[in-house]
């Protein structure tokens, strides 16, 4: 058996009793005997349980999408004990941490999950939530790096969400791009009730092809005085009126120039006719009106969320990648997410290596909300989504807060010992639906990050009272 060291029992979560009555202690012995050296190694009949193993049920196992309404954005681990410091000034830190510090009458009630526990935690310290209501977001990143799934996650989590039940939930899908089935994916709820951000008069969707129609939908919006959530995919599919002008006129002069009508191209150089661009005016538009709809969201709760994608960074100075539409969507964000693909999520069927998924890291680069930067990974699969319980256990595994044995953790055995549970990786997670100990697990999730934040905090005397 590898060694891992374990959490210590005064950071185990708080007020935590006895295992719960209706969950049986389990010890699984059914490993994974095959090495396999992929990110995630299931076995085919990973799903079924020894018949010495049991889990007593009350409840049906919880779906995906039935978010509970949040009533604090305090998490249990508030009152833990940092080593050589004052209770006093330890729970200040603790407060300062944890505790989201909204002001202008935000209902703390109304935050919103991302669908993913460790992004949460990166964006606000709360397992919990992150999306404040008033607030733009931004989010930029890679192709096929998890930005639809993560806007649609958000979506669904304000469809069943009760809190959000008076909201529209607008997807303004410029890329057409969002094909997939959104029932299957994110539940009856979102798939009713979300939609674009116009109709004709026959109900076909209309979505915004120009930077100027965006605007222009999203004032319509902000005056119906009704609470919103707007998302934008993306930017960058957004044409704008001086760019088609453009387009018409050197259409027309190339036309011209092709029917012997004016000078055609000499030598290589082309026609007076014919403009060069050097953009597309969306950076100009921006600055003139983000500045405007972000300070009008606050007033009905509303949140826009803007996808845009990077682009390589061709000049050889600075980062290596960039995002178009001009630093007004930078500047005027309450947060700036980046993702990027960093892996694959791999099966082995019939002794072939097959890829199920990826691997997406989601770095913030800019927070209003708690001042901190992070990283986080999170894993998408194909056919699911975003697996939350799954990204968990292989962030715990990071932290070396749960034992292994075995070749390998992602074929081994699975110890988390302030659970009491033990198995593979899938195992683990099955118990855990099972017996409706989702939150629970979610919980000693924070209780690590938290700790991880205190022992990163800089200790000094408080300079201002």
């Amino acid at each position: 058996m590898v060694e891992v060291k374990e959490i210590e029992k005064s950071e185990k979560i708080k007020d935590k009793k006895e295992t719960p009555s209706n969950v049986t202690i389990v010890k699984m012995s059914d490993v994974n005997k095959t090495e396999n050296n992929s990110i995630d190694n299931t076995p085919d009949n990973s799903d079924k349980l020894d018949k010495t193993e049991s889990v007593k049920l009350d409840k049906p196992k919880r779906k995906q999408y039935e978010t509970p309404v949040i009533e604090s954005v305090t998490n249990a681990a508030s009152d833990k004990k940092v080593d050589g410091a004052a209770d006093s000034e330890t729970g200040q830190l603790r407060e300062a941490m944890l505790g989201v510090q909204l002001s202008n009458g935000i209902d703390k009630t109304k935050l919103l999950s991302t669908g993913s526990t460790l992004l949460n935690l990166a964006i606000a310290n709360n397992w919990q939530a992150s999306i404040l209501p008033g607030a733009y977001y931004w989010l930029c990143g890679d192709s096929a790096s998890g930005k639809t799934w993560l806007t649609y996650s958000i979506l669904a989590e304000a469809a069943n969400n009760p809190v959000y039940d008076n909201y529209r939930l607008i997807y303004d899908d410029v890329e057409n791009g969002a094909l997939f089935d959104v029932e299957r994916y994110f539940g009856s709820k979102l798939a009713r009730r979300c939609e674009p951000p116009a109709k004709d008069k026959d109900g076909t969707p209309i979505y915004s092809s120009l930077v100027e129609e965006f605007y222009s939908y999203l004032d319509d919006k902000i005056k119906q005085k009704k609470p919103f959530i707007y998302v934008l995919d993306s930017m960058d599919s957004l044409d704008s009126l001086a760019n088609e002008k453009l387009f018409d006129s050197n259409k027309s002069a190339i036309q011209s120039m092709l029917s012997g009508k004016a000078d055609k191209i000499d030598n290589g150089e082309k026609s007076d006719k014919i403009k060069a661009s050097y953009g597309d005016g969306k950076a100009k538009f921006n600055s003139q009106n983000i500045r405007r709809f972000v300070s009008r969201l606050r007033k009905t709760g509303s949140i826009l969320i803007i996808v845009t994608q990077t682009r390589d960074n061709i000049t050889g100075y600075g980062a290596p990648k960039i995002a178009g539409g001009g630093k007004a969507l930078k500047f005027y964000s309450h947060v700036e997410l980046w993702t990027k693909s960093v892996g694959e999520l791999t099966k082995n069927v019939n002794n072939i290596k097959r890829t199920v998924g990826s691997i997406c890291e989601a770095s913030i680069k800019k927070n209003r909300i708690t001042g901190q930067y992070a990283k986080v990974n999170f894993n998408i699969h194909n056919t699911y989504g975003i697996d939350d319980l799954g990204s968990c256990i292989d962030y715990l595994l990071s932290e070396k807060a749960i034992e292994t044995s075995g070749k390998n953790a992602s074929g081994g055995t699975l110890t988390i010992p302030q659970m009491n549970l033990s198995g593979t990786k899938e195992k683990l997670i099955t118990l855990i639906e099972r017996s409706n100990r989702e939150d629970e697990f979610r919980q000693l999730v924070a209780d690590v990050w938290n700790d991880v934040l205190v022992k990163t905090t800089l200790q000094r005397k408080k300079r201002y009272e």
